[in-house]
């Protein structure tokens, strides 16, 4: 239980780079109290996906005004994992 909490706290560290799996983070995140075998079989494999797009980079260009937006779609009500 100590190695799964001490990889999500770091995942979620790494949450600030990597923006595409806070979804899958926070489910992970769910799970810390009473982790099962498939949450630290899900946890090692964020790891290795991680371990292999370590090279890959998004460049932002500038030209004119362009302000960055994002946008992201919450909904805890149809929360299946519950």
């Amino acid at each position: 239980m100590t190695l799964y909490r001490q990889i999500i706290g770091k995942l979620i560290y790494l949450t600030n780079n990597w923006l595409d799996f806070i979804y899958v983070m926070g489910i992970l995140n769910k799970y810390m109290n009473q982790p099962k075998k498939t949450h630290m079989e899900k946890a090692h494999y964020i790891l290795m996906y991680l371990m292999g797009i370590e090279d890959y980079e998004i460049l932002y260009q500038y030209k004119d005004k362009n302000d960055m937006c994002g946008f992201t779609n919450v909904d805890w009500a149809n929360d299946m994992n519950k």
